[in-house]
């Protein structure tokens, strides 16, 4: 690429002295935040912070571009070539006049440029995602020094079509959030030049890449609620764009877009935040929450919520795009009178990492699965259906939604989450058809603030805050674990992250059972308040589950 950029840098057959940016074509990276006074006071100094509340480094010269954060690993090598904390410092040169923060802008800008044409690079230095986000900064930078008759525009609108051409390129590109960062750019930057083919290029895309990403319920589908609020956001914007601009992408999607936006209020916890499912970070917020039980069977999202006790419980089974997937099929969380007692395990970070591995793994959420490692993902569930949300019923006093996964030869594995609405208690049916000898788990992973205590062979009280909830067992199993977490660097165990980069260690509840080939169990928990007196019964030939709450008697068909 350095060669490429350098031959087309140097260029003079392409000309731009009559390049002209209007505010209406771009779409700034971040907007002026509680963050850009420190990131810009550090960048004034040599000290770069890549993103609000990552740790900082010395960018002296051009070989520090090179940089290696181990703790948050590649993402931080994307982030310093995205040029964030340059986008910061043209904000406060716009909010304030003052030339030395552009003046400083294009020092960062030039020692990129001087690391781009000599140096071997890191792998993201043309990655999709932060060559987009840099194309705005770019933009943006052009913009603001455009009328200054000192600039040199045919250098820098050449190393704006440069960055246009790459990301135009079909090969480099992959229907996820990254390819509509790319189609962005590019609209934005088609608009600048008059070019309309690098606009068509990115508008046509980014359409068919929205088609491929929501579900029909407007869910986005890359597995992550998180996510789901920031493709929206992004579609928002570049329509935006596009309406200043003459131009839309139609009623169709815009009405979409309206109900994605809506679920935002479902999707989010009681306390306002998205649940850490995916790769969701934890401090993202929404208000305007609302309480409405949710089944979409394309992203494979159950919600089960009360807005009396703020009761919210999360299923996945089921998935249409391999982006930002963790190994979490029928695996559950829960939510519960404020707190939060059953947890996915987080994101960590998006390095080859053993945290990294952990947390996506089976052993990092609350399902049931084949004790010997994780399971298969494969592209084309999204047709096949071999992992999916497989129905789900709601009446007046019950909602009950079952899942599947058949992706493993040697067994089909569903569960069944029941909860009786007046009761506040959840009923969890775990069915297991196995065609070979296997170990299988249940696995109940914590809050890292959560303990536990046993009571007999198979009845827990889980606490939080002087809150206590109930897990019991009624079913025969063949051996009960607390494990305990270990933040063990190469093979950590029973750990939560609970921001990008750092992890806790937490609980788990094991509980394992034996199968043998042609067989078939079904084993059975309850999660209630610990005052609840719970009995069940089970009729296995009619699919018929018997549940008394407190003298109070309920047939399930399940």
């Amino acid at each position: 690429m350095k060669s490429k950029l350098n031959d087309f840098l140097n260029d003079e057959s392409k000309v731009y002295n009559n390049l002209n940016i209007n505010d209406h074509d771009l779409i700034k990276l971040s907007s002026k935040s509680r963050y850009t006074n420190d990131i810009v006071r550090r960048a004034m100094k040599n000290e770069i912070v890549p993103f609000p509340k990552f740790d900082s480094f010395k960018l002296m010269d051009k070989n520090d571009w090179g940089y290696i954060n181990k703790k948050i690993g590649d993402t931080y090598q994307l982030y310093i070539h995205s040029l964030r904390f340059v986008n910061e410092l043209l904000l406060q040169y716009e909010y304030t006049k003052e030339r030395k923060y552009v003046e400083k802008a294009k020092e960062y800008i030039e020692s990129w440029i001087n690391y781009a044409l000599h140096n071997k690079g890191s792998r993201m230095l043309w990655y999709d995602h932060p060559t987009a986000q840099r194309l705005q900064v770019l933009l943006y930078f052009v913009y603001l020094n455009q009328d200054n008759i000192n600039f040199d525009l045919n250098k820098y609108g050449r190393l704006l079509e440069f960055h246009g051409n790459f990301l135009a390129e079909e090969a480099k590109y992959h229907r996820t959030n990254h390819g509509l960062m790319m189609d962005r750019s590019l609209m934005s930057l088609g608009t600048v030049l008059k070019n309309e083919n690098l606009f068509n290029i990115g508008y046509y895309r980014s359409i068919d890449t929205f088609w491929f990403s929501y579900s029909h319920q407007g869910m986005h589908l890359e597995n992550s609620p998180g996510y789901h609020s920031m493709v929206t956001k992004m579609y928002r914007q570049i329509e935006e764009m596009l309406n200043k601009n003459g131009k839309s992408y139609g009623e169709t999607i815009t009405n979409t877009l309206d109900m994605a936006e809506e679920l935002e209020g479902t999707i989010v916890l009681p306390n306002g935040y998205y649940p850490p499912i995916g790769d969701t970070g934890n401090a993202v917020e929404k208000e305007n929450k609302n309480y409405i039980n949710f089944v979409d069977y394309q992203a494979g999202l159950s919600i089960v919520q009360k807005k009396e006790k703020q009761i919210y419980l999360t299923f996945i089974s089921g998935y249409s795009s391999i982006t930002h997937k963790h190994f979490d099929d029928l695996s559950i969380t829960l939510y519960f009178m404020g707190e939060k007692f059953l947890e996915d395990a987080g994101r960590y970070n998006y390095s080859r990492n053993p945290y990294r591995f952990y947390v996506k793994s089976v052993y990092g959420h609350s399902g049931l699965f084949i004790d010997d490692g994780n399971y298969r993902i494969s592209y084309d569930n999204r047709y096949r259906r071999k992992i999916t949300t497989d129905h789900h019923l709601e009446t007046e006093a019950i909602f009950q939604v079952k899942g599947k996964n058949s992706s493993d030869n040697r067994a089909d594995l569903f569960r069944h989450v029941i909860f009786l609405k007046k009761e506040n208690v959840f009923i969890i049916i775990d069915q297991i058809k196995s065609y070979s000898n296997i170990d299988i788990i249940h696995n109940f992973n914590l809050y890292h603030k959560v303990d536990i205590n046993q009571f007999g062979n198979d009845n827990f009280i889980l606490s939080n805050n002087n809150l206590k909830l109930a897990l019991n067992c009624y079913s025969p199993i063949d051996q009960i674990n607390i494990v305990k977490g270990k933040r063990d660097a190469k093979k950590p165990i029973a750990i939560n992250s609970t921001n990008f980069g750092t992890v806790e260690k937490t609980q788990q509840l094991h509980f394992r059972t034996k199968c043998h080939e042609d067989e078939r169990k079904n084993i059975i928990f309850t999660l209630a308040e610990s005052d609840k007196n719970i009995e069940i019964a089970e009729e296995l030939e009619n699919e018929l589950l018997i549940i008394k709450v407190n003298n109070k008697k309920y047939y399930i068909n399940y």
